[in-house]
């Protein structure tokens, strides 16, 4: 018999967790909500409890004001699902004693510790694991970042260790002398990658006491901008499932407990993965899960993981496109030719059906990222975002600069 099950959700705002209390909530199961007193979730008929944390005003705040609550940590269940990278490092790299991080975050192994919100961890563990990769070297600086790549014939990817979303991520096709100079200091550690030829896959999966225990397999069709988070994408059956090993030993080797966020190229022609991510927090791709028949709440609440992971029954819709809302629709309307709205227009599958609207609070959040002022916050100023330098940035980041910007935009 299921057992009961205590799930909390830390985070400022609900950000890419939004969809999960709506998917996860049931008789039997219990939502915690931690973020800023403004969060969407404080709202939310599928969250049971809201603990509100840090000050609107200042959302950089949070992750201190949460280490200085340590009745609040001591209260975590087993299930705590932190929503950010930038988070889950700020928590692994703090004061807290090992065994209160180790019970919150996601990595259940010490080692497992470093992969949290730093691409030169995730390495550093998917390699040690044996997983099969792309080549890539960990450079400390230009110089050896240059001398690293010296015999290489093939483009590379230059990966800052921190920062998500493709903006932190140059692809190098040529390298004439002192090439690497151009990479921000900031940037390093850095990963360089071989770029691969093949088709980007993704999968969404989750672990239990270090198992595998489900997972969901998509191909990557298109995104909001190059390298960026994917808008389009097509469920499908794997040709192999030998990415199911690779995911497999990384778990088994960080202690992984929790959702994580995974990708991998495909190599052409020949039914082999190659991993390249492995972010240890959910993604808004999560909530297509039991819609595929991969129920993530009876998998954690289950008395004992299943003998095998639990895989998608696709059915008729093996190969189907889903358009991710509303990320999908706002790249159509402010970045794209109306011609990026055929299929909204015409209620193709995979866009207006495929929806989950049951949490009233986040579909409010939804609807109004469509506004052209959410728009501009949303799209617009991260693509401008990424070529700011990075010696304003920290100026540009104060409380007083978002609330300045936030009343001129007129947004909460």
């Amino acid at each position: 018999m299921p057992r009961t099950l205590d799930i909390a959700i830390v985070g400022a705002q609900p950000g890419l967790t939004a969809r999960l209390p709506e998917i996860l909530r049931r008789p039997g199961v219990s939502i915690t909500a931690i973020g800023l007193p403004d969060s969407a979730f404080r709202r939310s008929a599928f969250v049971d409890r809201f603990i509100p944390i840090g000050s609107a005003d200042d959302p950089a705040s949070f992750g201190r004001a949460l280490i200085a609550a340590p009745d609040v940590l001591a209260a975590l269940p087993e299930w705590t699902i932190v929503s950010s990278d930038d988070l889950m490092a700020e928590l692994a790299h703090s004061a807290l004693p090992l065994e209160i991080t180790l019970t919150m975050l996601p990595a259940r192994a010490e080692v497992g510790l470093k992969m949290l919100g730093s691409k030169v961890g995730q390495f550093e563990v998917c390699d040690t694991a044996g997983a099969r990769m792309p080549r890539t070297r960990v450079a400390r600086s230009g110089d050896e970042l240059a001398a690293d790549v010296a015999g290489w014939t093939s483009p590379v990817f230059v990966k800052a260790d921190a920062g998500g979303g493709g903006g932190a991520l140059r692809v190098v096709r040529s390298r004439p002398q002192g090439w690497a100079r151009s990479i921000p200091e900031e940037w390093f550690p850095v990963i360089v990658q071989e770029a691969v030829e093949g088709q980007e896959v993704s999968v969404e999966a989750l672990f239990r006491q270090g198992r595998l225990v489900g997972w969901l397999y998509s191909e990557v069709i298109d995104g909001v901008r190059r390298f960026g988070p994917s808008r389009v994408r097509r469920y499908c059956d794997p040709p192999s499932l030998d990415f199911v090993e690779a995911l497999q030993l990384v778990g088994t080797m960080a202690g992984l407990h929790g959702f994580a966020s995974t990708a991998f190229i495909r190599s052409p022609g020949v039914p082999e993965h190659l991993l390249f991510e492995v972010d240890c927090r959910p993604n808004v791709w999560h909530q297509h899960g039991p819609r595929l028949g991969v129920d993530w709440a009876a998998l954690m609440s289950a008395p004992a993981p299943p003998a095998e992971p639990v895989r998608p029954h696709l059915g008729s819709r093996g190969g189907t496109i889903v358009h991710m809302y509303p990320r999908d629709l706002q790249y159509a309307l402010y970045l794209r030719p109306w011609s990026a709205l055929r299929p909204w227009v015409e209620r193709r599958p995979g866009t207006w059906d495929v929806r989950n609207r049951a949490d009233q609070a986040i579909n409010e959040i939804e609807d109004a990222s469509l506004r052209p002022r959410r728009a501009l916050v949303d799209i617009w100023l991260p693509s401008v975002w990424v070529h700011v330098p990075s010696g304003l940035r920290p100026r540009l980041e104060t409380p007083t600069v978002r609330r300045a910007v936030r009343r001129v935009l007129g947004i909460r």
